[in-house]
């Protein structure tokens, strides 16, 4: 992100002369880490997380992927170290209701510029969980960022059916049931 800033403000103000010295500090202080990698095959494992990078069959690839969905919100497998409560998964089930309630809604009205932004922010945090070959629960982290979000715009519509101060109510118990599942 600091070189594609540093790049953008370097084309806009016309002072290409800055992106030189940035670009060889750059490469000055990754030279170690490409020479360790090469050395030390490091390659070779980044190409083997890859889901595309060999033949995997399809069903397998799809129960990876199918298994870091189900870490997020029933747990995993006994035989996967995972750091998620034991008796489900990163979110408790009212949290994983409201969530799924979100993602409808905002499936149903797309239209809205804030929905879009969430549905790309969903997919882009869950990429690099779904496009590999193993399990590694800390693939999820950038998703249980953006669930969350998902969570208040589900909360948001469900409060609408209520006047104001019942509202706040329903909004304080629902969200102290879940602290108390949590």
């Amino acid at each position: 992100m600091i070189g594609l800033t540093v790049l953008v403000f370097s084309y806009r103000q016309g002072k290409k002369s800055h992106l030189v010295p940035f670009l060889l500090a750059l490469l000055t202080m990754l030279t170690p880490l490409a020479v360790g990698a090469a050395k030390e095959g490091f390659g070779h494992y980044l190409g083997s997380l890859w889901a595309f990078s060999e033949r995997m069959p399809l069903m397998d690839q799809a129960k990876v992927s199918l298994s870091y969905l189900s870490e997020l919100f029933w747990g995993l497998d006994d035989h996967v170290h995972s750091y998620c409560p034991v008796w489900g998964g990163f979110y408790n089930p009212i949290l994983g209701a409201l969530f799924f309630l979100g993602f409808i809604l905002a499936i149903q009205k797309r239209s809205s510029g804030l929905n879009q932004w969430l549905l790309a922010a969903l997919f882009l945090s869950l990429a690099p969980a779904l496009l590999t070959k193993s399990m590694e629960p800390f693939r999820m982290v950038p998703a249980v960022l953006i669930i969350p979000l998902f969570c208040l715009l589900s909360l948001r519509e469900l409060l609408v059916f209520f006047k104001p101060r019942r509202a706040a109510v329903m909004a304080g118990a629902l969200l102290l049931s879940s602290f108390g599942l949590d």
